[in-house]
């Protein structure tokens, strides 16, 4: 098993820290609203203009590079639901939903991180997963103290 990154990996996490040393951080945080930030609507289309939502659909990607590039997006503190689509939305074949894209389980019946601002639901059964479009203001925002929004 190979623990170092290869060339191309390595380059693609480069890419990725200059992005998000733009449209991430600590002070981005506090501009989106602190301790409970808005969605950071310009990181999500800058890593979507970029290639990487569909990263781990091409040849030279696949599933490591794009859950390396969510690792990193979460250790920017990028508050944007970027590991539902790069990881979940791809591995499923339905890269090209609206979004943002919120992962949500059936069973749950509490807060689910970022359906307030989703465009696409993927709602997941036991042995199935659903796509939904809420509707705009279906779900309300949670103000939270968890370190990312409800």
């Amino acid at each position: 098993m190979e623990f170092d990154l290869s060339q191309q990996q390595s380059e693609v996490l480069a890419s990725v820290r200059t992005l998000l040393s733009r449209h991430a951080g600590p002070d981005h945080l506090q501009e989106l609203g602190g301790d409970a930030p808005a969605y950071a609507v310009a990181l999500d289309d800058a890593l979507e203009a970029a290639g990487f939502g569909t990263i781990g659909a091409e040849a030279d990607g696949g599933p490591l590079v794009a859950a390396l590039v969510v690792e990193e997006v979460a250790r920017a503190l990028g508050s944007v639901a970027f590991g539902a689509r790069a990881l979940v939305a791809v591995g499923l074949g339905v890269a090209d939903l609206p979004r943002p894209i919120a992962l949500v389980s059936a069973t749950h019946r509490g807060p689910a991180r970022f359906a307030a601002d989703a465009r696409t639901l993927l709602v997941v059964d036991p042995g199935s997963v659903r796509v939904v479009a809420p509707e705009p203001g279906t779900f309300s925002r949670v103000r939270s103290r968890f370190g990312f929004p409800f």
